[in-house]
């Protein structure tokens, strides 16, 4: 005779046979027991909870996702996989490589987003002066090359203007060079500086002139590939690949300011460095060089400067600058001088190592002279006296280089005689 078994022993039964099959069922708490299969793309799908299942997989789950843009599912090795889990990679690793084998536009395009400040791009200020120079410095962050491309004569850089409409583009003039090809392929290394200084070549369309010269915000832009060129294609295919596959890198936005009228427009200064070198001879029987003479005058009482004048008389014309010099006894004879006008500074006279760095309402200028800082007033002057010796070849001289750096201050442009 059987024994029947106890209700309760069938209950206990049915419910360890309920809790192992539905730990084996796809869910979000039992992912690995989720069909991935898949033979291409279209055969995967997006669960919440579970991620990438086979198309005909249920996932059993309640949950509500807010999807990431690159939830999307793609066939990799016969097994759905999301391409977040490469996004993830991609990031963790600072590689920009990997952002290009993501195929969904929205997501390659935030993994670019996410290392885009790895390629980084700074000016060495955040404000300019009208027509000073702007220094750039390119620093790649990424663990791996980027490639850039140059055309003759053109930077691989672009200046774009903020506007009312949004960044404009200036239009880049090609600079007069000669070149073996017409284009470049050029690569930055991981964690490579590069500093380069932006040129007057990039101008505004409406006034043909260099932005360095227009007040307005700016930023510079860098286009770059992460795609190396091969033995595989020619310059010609690379370059259609490297315009497919590029991406921009932005510096800060920076000012170039507007110019402060700090002297009257029918004023301007006259600055004037002479040299007086004179030489007296120790050894043998010798004479220096004979020179042109002045190219220039000046009637310091009058106020009255004339001659060579091959530069613009305008209202932008703040400082004449005026460079001299004259020789005499062994050292030489006659003269020579020339004038050059300034409209903005900072300017530098670079045979003298003169910089003019600053000027005052009052007609005071700040100055460095071979490193050292001056400041002149108007009517003030700086000297100094060098003596050496020259072994010259049939002959032992003493030469006296006496130099004078003289402000004459504020004068009248109507007095200007120019031929």
């Amino acid at each position: 005779m059987k024994m029947k078994k106890p209700l309760l022993f069938w209950l206990l039964v049915t419910i360890l046979l309920g809790s192992c099959i539905e730990q084996r069922v796809c869910s979000p708490s039992n992912p690995e027991f989720c069909d991935k299969s898949c033979e291409r793309d279209e055969d995967c799908k997006y669960e919440c909870g579970c991620g990438c299942i086979s198309k005909d997989e249920t996932c059993f789950s309640n949950l509500v996702c807010k999807l990431h843009l690159c939830s999307e599912c793609y066939c990799k090795d016969g097994k759905c996989e999301s391409w977040l889990s490469l996004f993830n990679e991609a990031i963790k690793k600072r590689n920009a490589s990997l952002c290009v084998k993501i195929k969904p536009p929205s997501c390659r395009d935030l993994c670019y987003e996410y290392l885009g400040g790895l390629v980084e791009i700074r000016t060495d200020k955040t404000e300019y002066e009208q027509g000073e120079k702007v220094k750039i410095t390119v620093l790649n962050k990424l663990e791996e090359p980027i490639y850039y491309v140059t055309f003759c004569g053109y930077s691989p850089f672009e200046v774009f203007r903020k506007t009312e409409k949004g960044w404009e583009k200036l239009e880049q003039i090609r600079m007069p060079v000669v070149c073996e090809q017409a284009f470049e392929i050029l690569e930055l290394k991981p964690n490579v500086v590069w500093e380069a200084l932006m040129s007057t070549q990039y101008i505004l369309r409406d006034s043909n002139k260099s932005f360095l010269e227009v007040p307005g915000v700016y930023k510079i832009g860098f286009k770059y590939s992460l795609i190396p060129p091969n033995e595989s294609y020619d310059y010609e295919e690379y370059l259609k690949i490297f315009e497919k596959t590029a991406r921009w890198a932005y510096s800060n936005e920076f000012e170039v300011k507007p110019e402060i009228q700090i002297l009257s427009p029918e004023k301007y200064v006259f600055l004037e460095l002479w040299t007086h070198r004179s030489g007296e001879v120790i050894e043998g029987r010798c004479m220096g060089p004979r020179i042109d003479h002045p190219t220039y005058y000046f009637n310091e009482k009058e106020g009255i400067l004339g001659g060579a004048i091959d530069f613009e008389i305008n209202e932008s014309l703040k400082i004449i600058y005026g460079r001299g010099i004259d020789l005499s006894g062994a050292a030489g004879g006659g003269a020579a001088s020339k004038l050059s006008g300034i409209y903005r500074l900072p300017y530098t006279d670079e045979v003298e190592n003169l910089t003019i760095k600053e000027l005052g309402d009052d007609g005071t200028l700040t100055l460095i002279y071979q490193g050292k800082e001056i400041t002149l007033k108007a009517k003030e002057s700086w000297k100094t006296t060098k003596v050496e010796i020259a072994n010259w070849e049939i002959c032992k001289v003493k030469l006296i280089t006496k130099i004078e750096i003289k402000n004459y201050g504020i004068l009248d442009k109507e007095k200007i005689k120019g031929h």
